[in-house]
């Protein structure tokens, strides 16, 4: 019988040390080695200290120390925490704004230098609402530029601010 007993406490330990057990068994397996330590004198070591080791209190004052390293340490706001997020969102937006448009108008300027002077000179009055029409395309690709330039020197900021 104390065979048998042996060789089930032996599959438990086993179990127990693949995370395999219930609490009951790991309890059964508890007791048993701290009443009978001349059996597997590590293991019965290894039970021990965890039964010490869960009846252990902290040192007076350990709570109020804890409260008080916490209260101290920096709080990020969430706030902040939501523009840190949306910063790189904003960035990748903005670069992807960038692109679409400056391959749109690349795509639909066909026209070659000579094909623009004959256009000219055809269209004459209606050559101002074209020449706008560029313009406002030439400061809309400007305006990015300082777009992509402030929205770079934030990202480099906030690296600044997160390091």
């Amino acid at each position: 019988m104390n065979r048998k007993n042996t060789v089930d406490y032996q599959e438990l330990l086993k179990r127990y040390y693949e995370g395999k057990t219930t609490l009951e068994e790991e309890n059964l397996l508890r007791t048993h080695f701290l009443s009978h330590t001349e059996e597997s004198h590590a293991d019965a070591t290894l039970f021990r200290i965890l039964a010490e080791e869960s009846q252990a209190l902290p040192p007076d004052g350990m709570e109020q120390r804890l409260e008080a390293w916490i209260d101290r340490q920096s709080v990020v706001p969430s706030r902040k925490r939501r523009f840190l997020f949306w910063g790189p969102v904003a960035v990748a937006a903005a670069l992807l704004c960038y692109v679409g448009i400056t391959h749109v108008l690349q795509q639909h300027n066909e026209l070659t230098p000579q094909e623009t002077l004959i256009a000219k000179k055809a269209l004459g009055s209606t050559l101002k609402c074209i020449e706008t029409g560029e313009q406002s395309v030439l400061r809309t690709h400007e305006r990015l530029k300082y777009i992509k330039r402030d929205i770079h020197k934030n990202i480099h900021e906030l690296k600044d601010i997160a390091l």
